[in-house]
């Protein structure tokens, strides 16, 4: 008698220990590997021998076999006083966690609005970031926005470097030195300041398990499956804001109008800029594991989701993207979209695509192989 009510306490200490909801949130959260990085004139994809191909990549001679252990890739760029928004390099997390970064392109981009004489950047000021990247360990995710690269480190903390440092001390002692800008200089000190404190905030997040970034928002994954949400913007700006409210998340795609978050019962929940979306996602989304958003047009708004059993879930879209023949599509792990244009890529890493693939100026036969994270 005294062995069965052994077993059946035992029984009921592995229920409740190995069937404890907190704890299956938190196996189910884990970085989100970016295998394909994309722009509206660029696509980049890093194949399964650590090899990356593209398109437009000026970057692309200093991609050497020095990358061959990479597991993910982000693309890094530079918003210039103008507003616009210039790809410029590439990172990659390698498996031994620590972080690579490709040339900045140097020879074909110059700043001048940064400037009042026109500097070569990279040339003079790239090594103190560079340094700083290269002295990163135990890093398990990478993320990259609003100047800043994001390292998530194993212990669930986070390091973030800010790509943009020299060039604001420059800019300021530029406003110091003219008799017209001495007086913003001030203002933009304290735009900085207020920059600093949020970065502050997040080196100081612990119970990190996931991150991701996209111009001027960061978001967090901690352990609980809780969602930490920064805006570098404008800090009026409250579109967002209610993620925070979150709960029970494994997985989130981010871009500047549009949030989707993947909970742990295969559910979506999503906030948005403008309400497009409404109406568009049917309750029966369910069993989701991937979800893709188009991170480059404001009016777009629509998701697209692979599915458990590697089918494709889409929303409607107001562009009258046709996307019936993603319903043909199966065996796919992730997909990536961009004014909709599809990637699919397949468990075998194989690719599908849905839309103008020479509008991308890519080779579908040259693509094989394929980096699948699962």
């Amino acid at each position: 008698m005294k062995k069965l009510l052994s077993l059946f306490l035992m029984f009921i200490f592995i229920f409740i220990t190995g069937c404890s909801d907190e704890k299956n949130v938190s196996d189910k959260i884990e970085p989100q590997y970016d295998t394909v990085t994309k722009t509206i004139h660029q696509i980049a994809m890093l194949c399964e021998d650590g090899k990356i191909i593209g398109n437009n990549m000026h970057y692309k001679d200093s991609i050497t076999k020095d990358w061959e252990d990479v597991i993910e890739i982000k693309e890094i760029s530079l918003e210039v006083e103008s507003g616009i928004d210039m790809i410029f390099g590439m990172i990659g997390l390698k498996k031994d966690g620590t972080v690579i970064i490709s040339d900045i392109g140097d020879k074909y981009f110059s700043y001048p609005y940064i400037f009042t004489d026109e500097v070569n950047y990279d040339e003079k000021y790239k090594k103190s970031y560079k340094e700083k990247i290269k002295s990163l360990k135990n890093i398990v995710d990478i993320a990259f926005g609003y100047h800043n690269i994001y390292a998530l480190k194993e212990d669930g903390t986070i390091d973030v470097i800010n790509t943009y440092e020299d060039a604001n001390k420059i800019k300021i002692e530029n406003m110091e030195n003219d008799i017209f800008y001495e007086d913003e200089s001030e203002k933009y000190k304290e735009y900085l300041s207020e920059k600093e404190r949020i970065i502050e905030e997040i080196e100081n997040l612990k119970n990190v398990k996931a991150i991701e970034s996209a111009e001027e928002h960061f978001v967090a994954i901690l352990d609980d499956g809780s969602v930490i949400y920064k805006n570098f913007g404008d800090y009026e700006n409250k579109i967002f804001e209610k993620i925070s409210e979150w709960e029970n998340i494994s997985k989130i795609e981010i871009c500047n109008f549009l949030v989707v978050g993947i909970k742990k019962d295969g559910t979506i929940v999503y906030e948005e800029k403008e309400e497009n979306l409404n109406n568009r996602i049917s309750k029966k989304w369910k069993n989701i594991k991937n979800v893709a958003i188009d991170s480059e047009n404001p009016f777009c708004n629509y998701i697209i989701a692979v599915k458990e059993d590697g089918k494709i879930l889409y929303s409607e879209t107001k562009n009258n993207y046709d996307f019936s023949e993603l319903e043909k599509w199966e065996n796919i792990e992730n997909v990536y979209t961009s004014c909709g244009f599809v990637i699919g890529i397949k468990k075998d890493g194989s690719i599908v695509t849905c839309g103008d693939i020479k509008q991308k100026n890519l080779n579908k036969e040259e693509v094989k192989n394929l980096k699948v994270n699962k």
